[in-house]
């Protein structure tokens, strides 16, 4: 011990200096750097030495690098437009997995994403974002297509007011046992005289064609009750320039309205029967290629008014096929794609993972970080639930750097590097002078 020692210590601080100023660089080369966490130096002086033994006369044996710490506080969430971009507020890593390293996992915080030919959605490196099922894909159909198969229409909801004034119709439809007034055929449908008041609802086929369902109603010799026929065109084709139709119906049976008192004493006309939806068999020509469908019809909620007949309320589900056109995202990670009918379907949930000491995870590059023996095992969960924070779509986390900290812990850094290298000259000269001597 003595001058020489001295002089390793100054390196020593040299060195920590030097590894200091390196985190540091680090940081501020990734300033841009979406969802990077920052790191930090953590220095431990060298053991000590004594001098003949005596513990008060322990002399220390320089600084060193005792690790560098990742800080994963929250960076700023900005906006960017893109339906694949996606931040985290609050703990938790996107997981993603790399098909060609054996479908390794590894864990980020960077939410850019896109996707690629195969209709996985990957981040720029290639790396599959994950769901709860695993490896997210959008569905295709057998061309290969990104589609939403059409869906047959099974339930109309229909919510009318029949006018109690309606007078009843002179004529009937396809009644053999009055044949000069049949006024329904397949040509033409039902005619004016025949009914009372009509509604129209789209319905679709199974191979997504639409057709119009009109549904007829037609007051009887009785008050407060009904009848009620669904009709749709089996055809319509275009077929040669001329459009055939194929007029069908269906008697859905009678509709009787009751009576009752409200608590001011004001008579109430509302639908008694049937309680619950009727069903109509719809077939199409084989032009369509498309089967037999089961549509049921919900007049819950109609009334017989003095007011004139109207459609008060009017929904029928089915739709076309739809390509994709966007994506959506909702806090707990949901993700819906959105087609081009109108409709939105739930692709899949995404993975959130959670570590009991992510401090501890190893670093990947590429914005990645890998499970390490200290870090614990990974918690999968969804965004909102177990800790896990939200999930912002068409945003980014930035980086959590903060500029004017790191521009202070420079200059303390090469303070110490200033005088540990002057602390070494003066060692330097000192040995000098002792060699003079």
């Amino acid at each position: 011990m003595g001058l020489s020692s001295g002089f390793y210590n100054s390196l020593s601080g040299l060195n920590a200096s030097g590894a200091g100023l390196s985190v540091i660089g680090n940081n501020i080369a990734n300033i841009n750097t979406v969802g990077f966490k920052s790191s930090r130096s953590l220095f431990g002086d060298i053991l000590n030495s004594t001098v003949n033994g005596d513990a008060s006369m322990q002399v220390g044996r320089g600084v060193g690098l005792d690790g560098v710490q990742t800080l994963f506080g929250q960076g700023t969430v900005l906006g960017t437009g893109n339906a694949l971009d996606f931040a985290i507020q609050g703990e938790g890593f996107f997981t993603v997995s790399d098909a060609s390293r054996n479908n390794a996992l590894f864990y980020t915080r960077d939410g850019q994403f896109v996707l690629d030919e195969d209709h996985y959605i990957v981040n720029a490196n290639g790396l599959r974002l994950q769901g709860t099922a695993g490896d997210i894909q959008i569905p295709v159909n057998a061309l290969g297509e990104t589609v939403m198969p059409p869906l047959a229409t099974g339930a109309v909801s229909m919510q009318v007011n029949l006018s109690a004034n309606s007078a009843l119709p002179t004529m009937d439809w396809d009644n053999p046992l009055n044949p000069p007034n049949n006024r329904f055929s397949s040509a033409t449908g039902p005619v004016p005289g025949s009914y009372n008041f009509t509604s129209s609802v789209t319905v679709y086929d199974s191979a997504g064609n639409s057709h119009l369902m009109d549904v007829f109603f037609r007051k009887t010799t009785t008050n407060l009750q009904w009848e009620a026929f669904a009709v749709w065109d089996a055809n319509g084709q275009n077929t040669n320039g001329l459009i055939t139709h194929d007029y069908r119906y269906q008697a859905l049976g009678a509709l009787t309205f009751g009576t009752t008192l409200d608590a001011q004493g004001r008579t109430l006309v509302n639908l008694a029967s049937p309680a619950g939806p009727v069903s109509a068999a719809l077939q199409w020509d084989p032009v369509w290629q498309a089967g037999p469908q089961t549509v049921t019809i919900d007049f819950s909620g109609s009334t017989q008014y003095g007011l004139p007949s109207a459609a008060n309320f009017l929904t029928a589900d089915g739709y076309p096929e739809g390509g994709l056109t966007n994506f959506r995202i909702d806090r707990e990670g949901q993700l819906f794609g959105l087609y081009s009918n109108g409709q939105e379907m739930r692709l899949d949930q995404l993975r959130i993972a959670r570590f009991a000491a992510p401090t501890e995870l190893s670093k990947a590059g590429k914005n990645l970080f890998a499970r390490s023996e200290t870090s614990g095992a990974p918690v999968e969960t969804v965004a909102g639930s177990g800790g896990a924070g939200l999930i912002f779509g068409n945003s980014l986390e930035m980086s959590n750097i903060n500029l004017a900290d790191e521009f202070v812990t420079m200059i303390a850094m090469q303070r110490a590097f200033q005088a540990n290298a002057q602390a070494m000259t003066t060692t330097n000269e000192m040995l000098i002078k002792l060699t003079q001597i």
